[in-house]
């Protein structure tokens, strides 16, 4: 069970190397970070090697606030294991703060899925 009900600026760390053997979570309609500013490490060796798909639901927002850290946020999270990753429709900007986003996280067929809003152009994501 994952609480829903929290208001804090920061997530950082929050799910980092949480449930080595979880397969799969959907965050859904109840985790709202419209007020979070730090996702440093959020899901940073979340689900080991056995996750094989995350989604972030629909309240995951990025660009309500001004998020300050992305560092490390998805690193390691579903290594090797990970085909989807579901940014969600509320994820449509990346903080200049990313070193290591996505270091790592992953199979080698993962696919992506994010809001178009979220590219500067077809090859570059927006950053903030």
């Amino acid at each position: 069970v994952i609480r829903t009900d929290w208001d804090a600026l920061s997530a950082d760390s929050m799910f980092k190397n949480c449930a080595p053997k979880i397969t799969s979570i959907d965050l859904g309609n109840q985790f709202d970070t419209s007020i979070v500013t730090d996702m440093g490490s959020m899901f940073e060796g979340f689900g080991a090697t056995s996750l094989k798909s995350l989604d972030l639901g629909n309240l995951f927002y990025t660009n309500k606030v001004t998020v300050t850290d992305m560092n490390n946020m998805f690193k390691g999270c579903g290594t090797s294991a990970m085909t989807v990753l579901d940014l969600g429709p509320a994820f449509t900007k990346i903080s200049t703060e990313h070193s290591n986003f996505m270091t790592g996280c992953g199979s080698a067929t993962l696919i992506i899925y994010a809001p178009e809003s979220i590219y500067a152009d077809r090859t570059t994501l927006k950053t903030y």
